[in-house]
Order: structure tokens, then sequence, then C-alpha cells
């Protein structure tokens, strides 16, 4: 199914919002089948299609996607919808820098150089630490970039074309993609994703375990939202506005009970400038980082 939307709601209106979980009172229709979105000029916002994964990939990658809930981040603060707050030094005092509690949020595959400890390019903790369950969620990858190549086989060349461009150090092996954010069980606040290839798309794969409702995911300019069940992924442009209405009516205990895991593929922008393993650790040696 092909829909076509027009925008309803003004970027400058949408601003404010940032940081907020979206009300359903936000969008007037939902999606619940497969479909392609397109906006008036034709540009795809939203490829959807449920089920996408086969339950033996699914089944094969879900250990490994929630072990990583006890990875936890203390920088997601604001894609969670959670107020920063200073925090409390030993004497007392309180710090500058402000913090937020922790969120089940992390990142894996590879990360472009940065500042601080990290100025070179590098595999992420995850890989480094447990590459043995890195190597379980491959299947799992690899039928994400299938199901990308299926609804924008344009935009899947595109991207394969900076793939081409980049180390293959640093890509997901036969994939468009050289990184993954892993959340579990956390409600997305309004945000536009940052670092990701702007030519390009991100992927989202959720999965799904227990009694609950919420989690639709939310495109207030368009007004239009998705409810994405076990299985199912999106192809959606990281530019847009999006979030999540909470989770509620849920039975048992978070993570434990039921969980709502989501992991977005992309290709990171920053990494198309990345050397070589060996030059990356030359250049990290230079800087006296290592």
């Amino acid at each position: 199914m092909r829909v076509v939307v027009r925008s309803k709601i003004s970027e400058e209106q949408i601003r404010p919002w940032k940081g907020k979980h979206p009300p359903k009172e936000h969008y007037s229709f939902i999606l619940t089948e497969s479909c392609d979105v397109f906006s008036s000029d034709g540009t795809l916002l939203i490829g959807y299609r449920r089920a996408a994964i086969p339950d033996e990939i699914m089944d094969q990658a879900y250990p490994v996607y929630h072990y990583m809930k006890r990875f936890k981040s203390d920088n997601r603060g604001v894609y969670a919808g959670e107020t920063r707050v200073p925090q409390l030094l030993p004497d007392g005092t309180l710090s500058k820098q402000t913090r937020t509690s922790n969120v089940s949020s992390c990142v894996a595959g590879f990360f472009e150089a940065q500042g601080g400890r990290h100025p070179f390019c590098r595999q992420t903790a995850f890989l480094q630490h447990h590459p043995e369950k890195w190597e379980q969620i491959q299947p799992c990858l690899q039928e994400v970039a299938k199901v990308f190549k299926s609804v924008s086989p344009t935009k899947y060349k595109k991207q394969m074309g900076y793939v081409d461009k980049t180390h293959n150090a640093w890509v997901i092996p036969e994939t468009p993609f050289t990184t993954l954010t892993i959340n579990n069980s956390v409600a997305a606040a309004y945000h536009q994703d940052g670092g990701d290839l702007k030519d390009g798309m991100g992927c989202m794969l959720c999965f799904r375990k227990g009694d609950f409702k919420g989690f639709e995911l939310v495109i207030p300019e368009y007004r239009f939202a998705v409810d994405m069940r076990h299985g199912d992924v999106i192809v959606f442009n990281p530019c847009i506005w999006h979030g999540n209405v909470p989770p509620y009516d849920a039975v048992g205990e978070q993570q434990v009970d039921w969980e709502r895991i989501t992991v977005v593929h992309y290709y990171r922008e920053g990494i198309l400038g990345c050397d070589s393993p060996e030059g990356e650790l030359e250049k990290a040696k230079n800087r006296g980082a290592l």
C-alpha cells in the first residue's frame, strides 16, 4: 500500500516539543499493516514491513539484545524525555555538569573519532568485549539490510556507494550499516537522529515480549504513527521528527515480564573519513591517546 501525506505541523511548532513524549492527540491515523508513506513531493518518509524478519532469525538474535539491557547510558536523558540535573560532588557542592538517570540504551558496531578519550575511529566497547555475541546477531543484521534493499533500492544503492568508499573494517559485513543503537523499553521523546548519513536511511527492528500498550512511533509533522510489532521493520528518513507514546497498561515488571527492544541500524556519516585500523592506531599514538 502507498500513502501520500502532506505536512500539517510546522517545524516552528514541533521544535519546542523536543525532549517531550507525544500524546495520542498528535496523530490522526496509525499504520498497522505494511505500507510506504511518501511526502507530497515523492520523498519516502517511512517504509513499514510487518513481520519482516523470520522467527528463527529473531529467536537467534533476541538473547543478545536482551542481554544488552544491562548496558546503561547517562547521556541519553533528552532522548528518553528525562530532565537533566546537576550531580552532587563528594564535597557536597553541585557539579556544573548535568547527567540523567541511567537509560537502557547502548551503541554497537563502529564509531568515528571524537574528542576526549576517543580521538580516533574505533570499535564500540560491546564489539570489543563481546565478539561472540556480535557474531550471533550478524544474520539478523543482514536480514534487515535485505528489507532496506527491497523497500528503497535507490536509497540502498546510494548508501552502499558510501560503503564502497569506506574501509571494510568499519562496516558491518554484507550490510550498508556501520553502527547500531539498541534501546530496551525506552520510550523516545521527540527528537531527530544525529550523526546519520544525510543521504541515507535508518532501519529500525522491533522485538516485543509480554503484555503492554503504548510505544506508538509518532511522526508529528504529518500526524501519523506506526504501531510496531515483533519482527517489524521500518526504513525511515532519520531527519524527520519522531517520538514514542509512553507505555501503559503493562502487566508485570519491565524488562522481566515485558519489554520492547528497538535496534536502529544506520551508517554514521563521520566514519567516511576513517583510516585503516592501523592508520587510526598510528594517529592515536601520535596524539598521545595510547
